[in-house]
């Protein structure tokens, strides 16, 4: 562990480094380098005690002071104040840090549920983020991200997720569009304002749970079963996180932790 550490400081925008980083801001970068950044105090303090391993790099600026505990393979970057206001986004003011991405496999959904599933189609990267955290909440087994939403390690993303990325489950799955297969179609139950009473439905232990952009509702295709959020007349939908929220919940009603969970 270092205690304000030394490093050799980056004043231009030219230099390879600072470039990198400058992809990180963005998904394509994030793919390209599978690293992304993680801003705040609290969550980049959280990261280096609970996964010391994951910490690549720790970028500060010039005169900036701090005391973290930072792993011996980690590198320590100093740039000009300028070049950390570009890559500061939220203005955090606090050293940001550069993290290996996890591992994010590939789900086949033509495999039956086990435990519980939500798949995402969300294009907002801080909706995918507060649903990382949501997730993470409930005891969902498998956030199944499709190809229509944003990356997960988008910054606004992590920022949203607030620490929950390295413990809840990620997992890739196909297009929206693939869920018209007739066999993955009935394995899924998706919230949708025309469908059943989900205060009314009984939850099977193993479920796959299908959330949509709020406003365009769900497609119409040929899903298990289709819950809906009991709302007053005058509201059109929920907002995409607080719908999942609520199903989960409800969800957790029939079927709690257990003890040692």
């Amino acid at each position: 562990m270092v205690r304000n550490p030394k490093s050799h400081l980056i004043s231009s925008p030219h230099n390879p480094k600072f470039k990198r980083w400058l992809g990180l801001l963005h998904s394509q970068g994030i793919r390209r380098f599978n690293q992304f950044f993680l801003y705040g105090e609290t969550v980049v303090r959280e990261t280096l005690v609970r996964h010391p391993t994951r910490g690549l790099e720790l970028i500060s600026y010039h005169g900036q002071s701090f005391s973290l505990p930072v792993p011996c393979h980690a590198t320590l970057h100093t740039v000009k104040k300028p070049l950390f206001s570009q890559l500061d986004l939220f203005d955090t003011n606090f050293p940001l840090l550069v993290v290996q991405a996890p591992d994010w496999p590939a789900l086949d959904l033509l495999q039956p549920p086990q435990g519980v599933e939500l798949v995402c189609p969300l294009g907002d990267p801080t909706n995918v983020g507060a649903l990382i955290r949501t997730c993470l909440g409930f005891g969902v087994d498998k956030l199944v991200l499709l190809q229509e939403a944003a990356h997960p390690f988008h910054p606004k993303s992590t920022r949203a997720a607030s620490g929950a990325i390295f413990d809840q489950p990620l997992y890739r799955g196909p297009s929206l569009e693939a869920l018209t297969n007739g066999k993955i179609a009935r394995s899924i139950m998706a919230l949708d304002v025309e469908g059943k009473d989900l205060s009314r439905f009984s939850w099977p232990l193993n479920v796959r749970l299908l959330v949509g952009e709020e406003g365009p509702g769900q497609p119409h295709y040929p899903f298990g079963k289709r819950l809906s959020i009991p709302m007053a007349r005058k509201a059109n939908s929920l907002n995409a996180t607080v719908a999942a929220s609520i199903a989960l919940y409800a969800y957790r009603l029939q079927h709690p932790f257990s003890r040692s969970s």
